[in-house]
């Protein structure tokens, strides 16, 4: 088998100079970014990088700052939820309505209705007028102040019970006691989705859960 030609260099070879941070990291986007979309020089940078400082801003509050992180939040959320209210404003408005068919209510009682992720109490605005009591489920616990403020705001709305913790156990609560569970934006948080909808199916009145199995 022949070898390979093996040549020798008298003169020392030229080391290129390595490049600044900031080429570096340039030329590692550059070639991140090449394969799927060959303008990219043209994105919106000034976006990306504001909702780049956000994120990075946001976990070093919620790693080194908990309190400072939850205050804001709180009201990062609460201004979410308040949006969120105006743009589907009547659909929510719809949706509840539906309530007031609910057939388990018994005769002279207000309807029993779970609220899972109550948080601040975005959807007791639109909870039937005088119609039902509500049992709120919410993990996190200075989420508490601003949902009673919000009751204090909805009166024709009654919470009976306030319970801080995860929907995945609601053991407190007996089986076949709700006419109506009620939960937005939240189950994608859970944890386990797969028992917080046998939590439902537990405490749900039968009729409801046959109604719901029909479906």
């Amino acid at each position: 088998m022949t070898q390979p030609n093996l040549y020798s260099f008298s003169q020392q070879l030229l080391i290129e100079k390595p490049p600044a941070l900031l080429d570096t990291i340039r030329n590692l986007v550059s070639n991140t970014l090449a394969p799927f979309q060959q303008d990219y020089c043209y994105w919106p940078w000034a976006k990306i990088g504001a909702a780049a400082i956000v994120c990075i801003g946001s976990y070093s509050l919620y790693k080194y700052l908990p309190g400072s992180y939850r205050r804001y939040y709180m009201s990062s959320t609460r201004k979410f939820s308040q949006r969120y209210n105006q743009v589907l404003h009547l659909e929510k408005e719809a949706l509840f309505n539906e309530l007031k068919n609910v057939k388990t209510r018994e005769d002279g009682r207000k309807l029993q209705v779970l609220e899972i992720g109550a948080a601040h109490g975005a959807n007791m605005p639109y909870y039937p007028r005088h119609l039902v009591e509500v049992i709120c489920v919410e993990p996190v616990r200075e989420f508490v102040t601003y949902l009673r403020e919000t009751l204090q705001q909805n009166p024709h709305v009654k919470c009976r019970e306030l319970l801080v913790g995860n929907a995945e156990n609601i053991s407190v609560i007996r089986d076949n006691q709700v006419d109506a569970v009620v939960s937005t934006l939240t189950l994608s948080s859970c944890r386990d989705v797969d028992q917080v909808l046998s939590e439902i199916r537990r405490i749900l009145k039968p009729t409801r859960e046959a109604d719901a199995q029909n479906r």
